[in-house]
């Protein structure tokens, strides 16, 4: 049992999960493959190529625009094998007629299919551009405003704590610790119109 569990890995063989062969890039081949089974148990006059629209359709949900435009191509030879396989039912006339009114529509489709997953890629590449823009501006904001702390409000903020622990290491008399008040005062000046000019120019920024 264990032998038998154990061969595939012992080969090398590797399945695909089942969930990988349900995802959009592979989800055209199963609805060619569906479409080409049916195609070929249908006689020649019936719903002849008009289900290979499907794999086209389903090439919406693709990753890239141009797996619309393969998917087209790689149905030309499904396409002939259901014309010279399918049991005989109209006329060879018939089935050819509406075999190539069935392939014009697919490569309509596959055209309208791949204009359309080209429009949303393109968008969606803008969309990211544009969130990388804003985090590089909020990024730069960041080293702006760190800058602005270290460089403007960090000396006056240590001053006043500098200040302040020297006044209550000291005995003074009246004057000398206004005249410190005062530098204290100055300081403390200092950092809140430095606050609000920065605030001013965030809110010019941002509008």
């Amino acid at each position: 049992m264990h032998a038998a569990s154990s061969f595939p890995e012992s080969n090398g063989a590797r399945r695909l999960p089942v969930a990988a062969w349900l995802s959009p890039r592979f989800l055209p081949i199963l609805a060619a493959a569906a479409a080409f089974l049916i195609d070929l148990n249908t006689p020649n006059g019936i719903a002849d190529g008009f289900l290979y629209v499907a794999p086209v359709l389903a090439c919406v949900w693709a990753p890239a625009a141009h797996y619309a435009i393969y998917t087209a191509l790689g149905l030309m030879l499904p396409m002939i094998l259901g014309f010279v396989w399918s049991p005989d039912g109209a006329s060879v006339e018939v089935a050819a007629i509406t075999r190539c009114i069935a392939l014009t529509l697919i490569w309509l489709v596959a055209i309208a299919v791949w204009r359309k997953v080209r429009e949303r890629d393109t968008t969606l590449a803008a969309l990211q551009q544009q969130l990388r823009d804003v985090e590089h501006a909020a990024e730069l904001e960041r080293m702006a405003l760190s800058d602005w702390l270290c460089r403007d409000l960090r000396p006056e903020l240590t001053m006043v704590d500098w200040r302040l622990n020297y006044l209550s290491h000291q005995r003074r008399r009246g004057a000398e610790v206004q005249s410190e008040a005062l530098v204290l005062r100055r300081a403390i000046q200092r950092a809140s119109q430095s606050v609000y000019g920065k605030m001013i120019r965030l809110r010019a920024a941002n509008t």
